[in-house]
């Protein structure tokens, strides 16, 4: 289900394409990654995949709801006898959760679903809002409502989650939208700061949220209580915001695309008066050139079609663009119900539950620099078959494992699990980039939203997809299989 790409929408077979590019400039200067990434690309790479720490860390706090199965047998044979049990003790192995303040801890509570789930239907909410609002305000301002969204819902959920469970339902909804509409953002800013293709990918394959990971588990791992977890998200937050706040400026190829062509050249004035590249006289020269991007595949003939305002019904009109999108919206909707379904059932594996959820990031950061180490002599497509392929050949090996005699608690269902989810990581970048590259810049955040309503939807169905396993611990991992069988 891979598309082939079209950069800038210069296919000119749909009327929402530009007019194609008749002429390029003879200054384009970025003809190389080296060369694309001055310091104001490296700044904006460097924060807008570091603020992934506090998403990441929003996203998976009710990966810790559920204590581990030895702690569970632990507390289950302590019921009704808590005085003689150390509550101190359950602690120093586990992470307090709102489930063990709620009383609903080990017994296979529905809240922890629904807990999941609110968060998750509040990420796909906020992408699809975000995607609309990012094409008409700006990408900017977004990014920077997104993360002040999840500063206060997780300082104010740190205060008032335990007053009741619909309370806390709605502060994880909340931060879920302000998580959904930073991720479905952030990358089309820093992908339209970058003119060379290899650049693109290996911006894609730095992609914050493998190694935010690992800070995940050692935020868990250090405050073992979900009241610390949630304030230190909010200040890291605001940490982010302020970043932004003071760093990152207007996407040009955004201001340009809506008219405001001035506006984009005094932006790219600040840049290279901040951050120069060289110290040409630029009193003559437009806003790409100052960057030293090549020409935008706009034409004067075009403006009347670029001044009206597109909606989401616009990137249904025409099948040379729907066709891809959907495609691609499915690919991350199987995508994201495996990613997230592991997450959520990695308090069942043995082990450690930190050091699992870190070797996962670990291991999804490193098989997520694959495609752009290998894109010189292999293509896009073979990349997110083999990716797929051997996700699904290790979803259906760790169904056959436990078929054929082996234990939930068997040390072959981690190594299966990290396979799972480390051999989709190169699969997940190329579609992000596809959906940050494949569609013209007036519908591009709108196409890349429809994306990420899916792999929202995707996290949304995986929290009920892991709750079946109070059925069969199978369950889940066949439905694991079958999503990535279709993929493939």
């Amino acid at each position: 289900m891979t598309c082939s790409v079209v950069v800038d929408g210069s296919d000119h077979n749909s009327p929402l394409r530009s007019s194609y590019r008749t002429h390029s400039t003879s200054r384009r200067v970025r003809n190389s990654i080296r060369n694309d990434f001055g310091r104001y690309e490296l700044l904006v790479l460097l924060i807008s995949q570091l603020s992934y720490i506090p998403i990441t860390t929003t996203m998976l706090s009710t990966a810790f709801y559920e204590p581990t199965q030895p702690t569970c047998a632990r507390l289950n044979d302590s019921y009704g006898n808590v005085d003689s049990f150390s509550f101190s003790e359950v602690i120093d192995i586990d992470f307090n959760s709102l489930l063990l303040d709620w009383g609903e801890a080990c017994q296979q509570s529905t809240l922890t679903a629904f807990m999941s789930t609110s968060l998750m239907a509040g990420a796909l909410t906020g992408s699809f809002i975000a995607g609309w609002l990012a094409d008409t305000y700006g990408r900017l301002p977004v990014l920077k409502a997104c993360l002040l969204v999840v500063c206060v819902g997780n300082g104010v959920f740190s205060f008032v989650a335990t007053v009741s469970w619909m309370m806390s339902a709605s502060l994880l909804f909340l931060l879920g939208a302000g998580c959904g509409g930073y991720m479905v953002t952030n990358l089309v800013l820093l992908v339209e700061n970058l003119d060379h293709p290899g650049s693109r990918l290996l911006a894609v394959s730095l992609n914050g949220w493998s190694f935010s990971m690992i800070f995940v588990a050692l935020l868990a791992r250090v405050t073992q209580h979900w009241f610390l977890f949630h304030l230190f998200t909010a200040v890291l937050a605001f940490v982010a915001f302020l970043a932004f706040q003071m760093w990152v400026v207007e996407s040009c190829r955004w201001l340009a695309s809506v008219h405001r062509a001035n506006d984009a050249r005094s932006t790219a004035l600040r840049i290279r008066v901040r951050y120069s590249r060289s110290t040409q006289n630029s009193s003559e020269l437009q806003w790409w050139e100052i960057l030293g991007l090549s020409e935008p595949a706009v034409s004067v003939s075009n403006e009347k079609q670029l001044l009206r305002k597109y909606a989401y019904s616009d990137l249904f009109r025409y099948s040379s663009v729907y066709v891809p999108l959907l495609a691609l919206c499915y690919c991350f909707v199987s995508s994201s119900v495996v990613s997230f379904g592991f997450y959520f059932n990695a308090d069942v594996l043995p082990g450690n539950r930190y050091m699992n959820m870190a070797f996962m990031g670990l291991s999804k950061f490193a098989m997520g620099l694959i495609p752009f180490a290998v894109s010189s002599f292999v293509g896009r497509r073979p990349i997110v078959s083999v990716s797929v392929g051997i996700a699904c050949a290790g979803a259906w090996l760790a169904v056959l494992s436990q078929l054929y005699g082996g234990s939930s608690w068997h040390w072959s269902l981690v190594v299966l699990s990290l396979i799972v989810s480390a051999a989709l990581d190169p699969a997940w970048k190329i579609n992000h980039l596809y959906s940050a590259e494949l569609f013209p810049t007036v519908v591009r955040n709108m196409a890349r939203a429809i994306c990420n309503v899916g792999a929202r939807l995707g996290s949304v169905v995986a929290p009920m997809v892991v709750h079946l396993r109070t059925i069969h611990h199978l369950i889940p991992y066949i439905v694991f299989a079958g999503f990535l069988s279709v993929q493939l």
